[in-house]
This record gives C-alpha cells, sequence and structure tokens, in this order.
C-alpha cells in the first residue's frame, strides 16, 4: 500500500511539474510566434500565416483526441513531444527576422534574409520595402519600449485596448461553456451513441475544419468580417443554447422535440468561433504594435490570456452551480454581442497592409500601401542600432 501510494504520488508531482514547464513554453510561443511571423510574412499572406498557428494548436488537439484514449501517459507525453522537437530541428535553419537584424544594425544580414523570405534573387528586388522597415524603425526606436511606452501614443494606446478586447471576448465568448457541455449534447441528441472520447473527436473535427475555412478567407474577407460574423454567430447560438437550457430546466415544456437543438448550436458556436474570435486576436497582436514595444505588449497580451483561461477554468462550473446553465449561456452570448460593437467600433482593418502602415494608422495618419522611397534612409540607417 505505501509503495501503490508513492508512485501515486510521484505520478502527481511529475504531472505538475510537466505542466508548469510547457506553461512556460506555451506561454512564449504564444509571444514569439505572432510576432516572428507578422515580421517575416509578406503583406497579401500574412493573414493566413497568423491563424496557422491556431489551425495548428487545433490539430494537435485533434491528435490527442485521437491517440490519447487509447495509450498509456507516458506513451501520449513521448508521442506528443516528438512535434517541438521536429520544430525546434527545423527552427535552427530559419532566419531571424530583417526588423530584428535591422534593430541591431545588421542590414547586410536583413537584405539577406529578405531576398531568402521573398524568393529573391536580386537584392534591387527588396529594396523597397527593406526601405520602408528602415524608416520606420527609426521612428519607432527613438524610445525604448518602457511599459510607459504602451500609452505614449495614440496609436500604441488603440493597439492595447484592441488586443485586451480581443482576448477579454476570445476567453469569455462562451468557448469553455461550450465544450464542458459537448459531451451532455452529444447524449441529448437524438440516434446518438458517442462516447466522451468519440465526442471530444468529433468537436476536435469541426474546430479543424472551421480554421481550415478561416485560413482560406482571412486575406480574402478580411478581419474585421471575420470577426464581425464570428462575435455575430457565437452571440446567437449561445443565447439559443441558454433558451433551451432554461426552458429545459425550469419548465415543465417538453423539450423532446428540440433535443436536435444544442447539437445544431454547438455546431455553429464552434465553426463561427473558429472563423474569428479564436484564431485571430493571436494573429493580430503581432501587426498591431511598433517594434519598440511589440516583446513587452505581446508578453502582456500572453499572461492575459492566461488570467482569462485561468479565471473562466476555475469560476464556470461554480457559476453553473450557483446560477444556473442558463445564465452562464447567456452571460457568454452578452460578451460576444458586446464583442460586435467592439469590433466594428474598434478594431481596425489589417488586410494587405505593411506593418508599418498600420503603426501609422493606428496614430491616425492616412497611408497608402507603397513603403517609403529608399533615399532619405541610407544616410541614417547605423542610428537604428544605436
Amino acid at each position: 500500500m505505501p509503495a501503490a501510494r508513492s508512485r501515486v504520488n510521484r505520478s502527481a508531482t511529475e504531472m505538475l511539474v510537466s505542466r508548469v514547464v510547457a506553461g512556460f513554453g506555451v506561454g512564449i510561443v504564444f509571444t514569439v510566434c505572432s510576432m516572428y511571423v507578422a515580421e517575416i510574412a509578406e503583406n497579401s499572406v500574412r493573414g493566413i500565416l497568423g491563424t496557422l498557428m491556431q489551425l495548428l494548436m487545433n490539430l494537435g488537439s485533434m491528435f490527442g483526441y485521437c491517440v490519447g484514449p487509447y495509450v498509456s501517459y507516458t506513451a501520449l507525453g513521448l508521442l506528443s513531444a516528438l512535434f517541438p522537437v521536429v520544430f525546434l530541428g527545423l527552427m535552427l535553419f530559419m532566419p531571424e527576422t530583417p526588423h530584428f537584424l535591422l534593430m541591431q544594425g545588421r542590414r547586410e544580414e536583413a537584405e539577406v534574409t529578405l531576398m531568402r523570405l521573398r524568393g529573391r534573387s536580386n537584392r534591387q528586388d527588396i529594396q523597397e520595402e527593406l526601405a520602408g522597415i528602415e524608416t520606420a524603425l527609426l521612428q519607432q526606436m527613438k524610445d525604448k519600449g518602457r511599459p510607459r511606452d504602451l500609452i505614449a501614443t495614440r496609436g500604441t494606446r488603440r493597439a492595447l485596448v484592441v488586443m485586451i478586447g480581443l482576448i477579454f471576448i476570445q476567453q469569455f465568448g462562451g468557448i469553455m461553456a461550450i465544450l464542458s457541455n459537448a459531451q451532455d449534447v452529444f447524449d441529448i441528441t437524438p440516434g446518438s451513441s458517442l462516447s466522451s472520447s468519440e465526442s471530444a473527436i468529433v468537436v476536435g473535427g469541426i474546430q479543424l475544419l472551421a480554421s481550415v475555412g478561416t485560413s482560406s478567407l482571412v486575406d480574402r474577407l478580411g478581419r474585421r468580417p471575420l470577426l464581425l460574423a464570428s462575435t455575430c454567430g457565437c452571440a446567437v447560438s449561445l443565447a439559443i443554447m441558454g433558451a433551451y437550457q432554461y426552458v429545459h430546466l425550469r419548465t415543465d415544456v417538453d423539450t423532446a422535440h428540440y433535443d436536435w437543438l444544442p447539437l445544431g448550436c454547438v455546431v455553429v458556436f464552434l465553426v463561427t468561433y473558429c472563423l474569428g474570435v479564436g484564431p485571430l486576436p493571436i494573429a493580430m497582436m503581432g501587426e498591431m504594435f511598433p517594434s519598440n514595444i511589440k516583446g513587452l505588449a505581446l508578453s502582456i497580451g500572453s499572461m492575459l490570456l492566461s488570467v482569462c483561461f485561468l479565471i473562466v477554468t476555475k469560476l464556470y462550473q461554480v457559476a453553473v452551480d450557483g446560477l444556473g446553465s442558463y445564465f452562464t449561456f447567456w452571460f457568454f452570448a452578452g460578451v460576444s454581442a458586446a464583442g460586435v460593437t467592439f469590433v466594428f467600433f474598434l478594431v481596425p482593418e489589417t488586410k494587405g497592409k505593411s506593418l508599418e502602415n498600420i503603426v501609422l494608422e493606428l496614430n491616425g495618419a492616412k497611408t497608402g500601401k507603397q513603403a517609403p522611397s529608399v533615399e532619405p534612409v541610407q544616410v541614417h540607417v547605423s542610428t537604428i542600432a544605436a
């Protein structure tokens, strides 16, 4: 008996330690990945590449849903560890971003990197884009990126408000309620005999397919239309789900003929959530901030994301037990509905725009899509690294 208890305690300790280490790793990835992708991508495909992070997260979840129920924790951990190991190996061959190299005064390397990223063999082909980056960095790097610089200009204040708002809408918009009730929904659906592991696979499959759709649409339709459609869809589906739960739990009305309704709400919510509210806040975080405070801002965003997730995870069941599941669904529907207004009035459209122009527009300047000319930059390039 003592030996068994020792094994259980050791297993619990190992699980907690692994979760803490994984948490640090995920926090770093959330902070750096969106920044890295935004700085290496061309304007025309930056949205697609930014949403790939959410798509691959859903693919990883799908892997866990499909494999986890049928292997041990140890086997699942070892199999899952293969992916970050492969990622680490591949990243050794990836270049630094041109923005970072210019900030370090390494212009030659920045030229070579930009040529490699754009698939060009002639340095003249990338001079216009490189000059635009240099000009923006000269302006942005005048300040050293202190915490107070997050609210120093109109553009940084607006970017901070947009980032916080999108994270709040994402985390308090009902995803936890839907995922927590998915098994119950499948249980009451007529003709359904899915186990908990099978229903998780179905949910993961819906999220994965919806994420594929988002990646194909984000640089065609833009961020704002997808976010507006996403928040609207989430609000409507959650409101209907709350109404069903209220009628089912608090009245004598027979809801047997409407048992298909929760399943429909779950599908609509997952599709619309993955259409915009799920992937786009992370993708847009790397687009809106100037280079001098981007790392600081994204670190704050990553921490806020984790805190909001912790709050929702811990308080969701408390709210369900104390107020009823219908109330929690209506609360989340209200957040999503408020998100429609927030997106409409405050969230900028970043489709097809350079990072430099996005920062300028957030500060109230009217810009075109063309980068500044090369000539004014050449004299002052060395001051970026100063």
